[in-house]
């Protein structure tokens, strides 16, 4: 190939390069123009229709609240004026009301209140009146270090600390700088004109005898009645605060009273406490507390005729005066509510009582006391006698005996007795912490040794005032009332629960305890009374476990022959050598019960039974014929006595029993 071919072959080549080339812009041309038409088709935003819809929308906002603004501006601007005005000068001040009193039964102040002043700062306002709190500290305001001085002194602070508290709190309203000042404090602050320094009436609580009756009066705090008394009749003694609302101008004068409801004051009550007995067995029980080295020591004394209580004292008690007594949490119980504990056999009067109206035994009957054994276990007495009527058991706590009684009994006899005096119920005074204790039900499947062992005391448990409200019923012949922290006049009549007749034996029998010749409770004897009285021990128990810890108690009553008070007294946790409650608990027993028959002028027997009086158109007879009678009484149940253990000792070689009754 020559030169011109070559050349000429090469020409035609770029021209047909050249045209591939425009080809294919062409062809790119035509395919970036579709794809711009495909992706504008699919991602396309504007939409005139939505456009013109949100830009109305946003029209309309836009004039609903300038319209909103319009309308607050010019059509309800005095409103609004008024509204804010109202705000900043309207206040309202609450009026407190004054707590009741607590009398006694005899009108004695036990608890009141006195009118107190809470002083209170606007921290605020008070630096405003002085100076730039910006520029200067708050020493060197143009203070009346003079007054400050004075102030500080009334609130028990220094002038220091006030300072400082009132540069901790520069932008407070309300600062209460002290609490319950006295009216003479108040009137003092007062004539100083301190600015911004006001006072709100409020009220002190003050007791009288108040670690004598701590446990039942309490206390009261901020809230009202926190304790005692004060928190149970709360609703009663409180009463209603009152308010006033008024218009007050920018230098806090009264310009207007707009509305004002005085406050109604809380009302008095007057307890049935007698605070002379309440006092002197309180100094009884502090004595036998330091005496026994014991932990608590409590007693409860109720009038029989009426149900009421006459006192209730606990030591250690608090001193509801003194805000550092109020930290020991111990000394606010009320145990003669609150603990629990197995009466021991101090409920075997009961049993007797249910025995005779059941009619499985009568005042004749005899056991044999020795040992018994049910389901392999032993009960036996601390004190062994052979044999032993049923005065005797209850003078000698014979175990086996009351728990004869029992077994002789339907098991449901002794549980629903119990359930009839009280036992696993509230007592019902109104005062918190009151425990129901707890008692078997009565249609359990009652084994032998269950319905033995419930017999002495052990099985159940009871609070103190629960067994007096007891012994209570039994002193009323079998009625029983309700019992009341409150003064009643008239007393309730109660309903009947047992019968008299059986009750009277049951009360003759209790006086045998305290007779000199073998009776557990010699110790609680009165002189110049026939008493009656039945005293306990019981092991404490604590996780579910006996432990080597003692209650020691007695509980009873005075005059026998037509009882007047019943009384319990506890010694918890004797450690003074003795722990049984004939020896522990009986002496305060008869120191206490002698306090209240001598404080209600109750004549002793001596001086009783000289007196002839008329009564229902009968004679009482005088001295010489009741002892006559009663020395002819006692020789001839001597005499059945005697005769009736020769003819148990003939029939009991014939039957082999264990109880003979004749």
């Amino acid at each position: 190939m020559d030169y011109f071919d070559f050349l000429g072959k090469n020409r035609k080549n770029n021209r047909d390069n050249d045209n591939i080339g425009l080809s294919q812009e062409k062809s790119n041309d035509i395919v970036d123009k579709n794809l711009v038409k495909a992706v504008k088709g699919k991602y396309e935003t504007y939409n005139p229709i939505r456009f013109k819809v949100v830009i109305f929308c946003m029209l309309a906002v836009l004039g609903y609240l300038l319209y909103g603004a319009a309308n607050v501006t010019v059509n309800d601007y005095q409103k609004f004026l008024e509204k804010e005005g109202e705000k900043r000068t309207i206040r309202t001040q609450k009026l407190p009301a004054i707590r009741g009193s607590i009398y006694d039964r005899n009108g004695r102040l036990l608890s009141g209140s006195s009118v107190t002043y809470d002083v209170v700062l606007d921290v605020k306002a008070f630096l405003n009146d002085q100076d730039n709190l910006k520029e200067k500290s708050l020493e060197k305001y143009e203070l009346n270090l003079e007054k400050v001085g004075a102030l500080a002194k009334v609130i028990g602070e220094s002038k220091k600390s006030l300072l400082k508290k009132i540069e901790d709190n520069k932008t407070s309203r309300y600062l209460v700088l002290k609490k319950r000042i006295q009216d003479y404090d108040h009137k003092y602050l007062s004539s100083l004109k301190i600015p911004n320094l006001f006072f709100e009436t409020s009220q002190k609580r003050y007791y009288i005898s108040a670690e004598e009756t701590g446990a039942i009066i309490g206390l009261v705090n901020d809230e009202g009645g926190a304790e005692g008394a004060e928190k149970s009749f709360n609703n009663i003694l409180e009463g209603r605060a009152g308010f006033v609302q008024y218009v007050q101008d920018g230098r806090k004068n009264i310009v207007e009273v707009l509305e004002r409801q005085e406050a109604k004051n809380g009302q008095d009550i007057y307890l049935s406490i007698d605070s002379n007995i309440q006092n002197r067995m309180y100094m009884e029980a502090k004595k036998a507390y330091i005496e026994n080295n014991a932990s608590a020591v409590s007693a409860t004394l109720l009038d029989v005729k009426t149900g009421e209580i006459i006192a209730m004292v606990n030591v250690p008690s608090f001193n509801a005066n003194n805000v550092k007594d109020l930290a020991n949490r111990q000394s606010i119980r009320n145990r003669n509510i609150t603990d629990v504990f197995e009466p021991g056999s101090t409920v075997k009067p009961f049993v007797v009582l249910a025995g005779l109206s059941e009619k499985v035994i009568n005042k004749n009957t005899i056991f044999n006391t020795s040992p018994l054994v049910i389901n392999g276990h032993t009960i036996k007495d601390v004190s062994y006698q052979r044999n032993l009527d049923i005065k005797g058991i209850l003078q000698k706590s014979s175990n086996t005996g009351v728990s004869q009684i029992a077994l002789s009994m339907h098991p449901y006899v002794l549980p629903k007795l119990y359930k009839s005096i009280g036992f696993g119920d509230y007592v019902g005074t109104g005062l918190v912490g009151e425990q129901a204790g707890k008692i078997p039900q009565i249609e359990k499947r009652w084994s032998m040794l269950d319905r033995a062992t419930i017999s002495y005391g052990y099985g159940i448990q009871i609070t103190p005032l629960q067994i007096v409200q007891a012994y209570s019923v039994l002193g009323n012949k079998g009625i029983k009332k309700p019992v009341s922290l409150l003064k009643i006049d008239p007393p309730y009549v109660g309903n009947r629960v047992f019968g008299e007749k059986e009750s009277e034996t049951v009360l003759e029998f209790l006086n045998g305890v305290t007779e000199s010749l073998g009776g557990g409770g010699v110790k609680a004897r009165v002189e110049g009374y026939e008493v009656g009285v039945k005293t306990g021990t019981a092991k404490k128990v604590e996780k579910g476990k006996y432990v080597d810890k003692y209650l020691a108690y007695t509980v009873g009553l005075a005059p026998i022959e037509n009882p007047r008070f019943a009384l319990v007294v506890m010694v918890d946790e004797p450690k003074g050598g003795a722990y049984y409650g004939g020896a522990v608990a009986a002496p305060v027993w008869s120191k206490m019960m002698e306090i209240a028959l001598q404080q209600w002028n109750v004549l002793p027997d001596d001086y009783r039974d000289k007196i002839v009086e008329y009564k229902r158109g009968q004679i009482i007879p005088s001295r010489e014929i009741k002892e006559q009678l009663k020395q002819e009484r006692i020789d001839k149940e001597k005499q059945v006595r005697k005769e009736n253990l020769e003819r148990y000792k003939m029939l009991s070689s014939y039957s082999g029993g264990r109880r003979v009754s004749l």
